[in-house]
């Protein structure tokens, strides 16, 4: 049979997922990740500034309920629309180029946006920028 040449001789299939290192081991745990003091301070710090306001009375319970899923909408909203076209772009960059682009390359870019949106949520940063 004829090689097309669009698939190298002895191509026996795609290789498992992520097709490069992966840097977690037979002993990653997950869980452990969430019994780091650092993380667990501030889910507690978290949840004794949502306690403290809602002391204070200053808004209404459902309003400061209803906060933090307005922030996890729009969060969610922005991800999107900039992961969208962060993804066209760097697909059409590869595409011209003629590159071959890896598992790893999307998440690498996904993880740029996320530090410009992390960046650019603070407005003294900005601002000297």
């Amino acid at each position: 049979m004829a090689n097309s040449g669009r698939v190298p001789i002895g191509y026996l299939g795609a290789p498992n997922w992520p097709s490069l290192y992966w840097p977690f081991g037979p002993g990653y745990d997950p869980i452990e990740q969430f019994r780091d003091t650092s993380h667990t301070l501030y889910y507690i710090q978290g949840l004794l500034a949502f306690v403290t306001l809602a002391k204070t009375r200053t808004l209404r319970l459902y309003i400061l309920i209803l906060i933090p899923f307005i922030f996890a909408i729009g969060g969610a909203f922005t991800t999107f629309i900039t992961g969208s076209l962060l993804g066209v772009a760097v697909a059409l960059v590869y595409m011209t180029g003629y590159f071959v682009m890896t598992t790893w390359i999307p998440f690498l870019w996904a993880l740029i946006n996320i530090l410009i949106l992390v960046i650019g949520g603070y407005s003294t940063i900005t601002a000297i920028l």
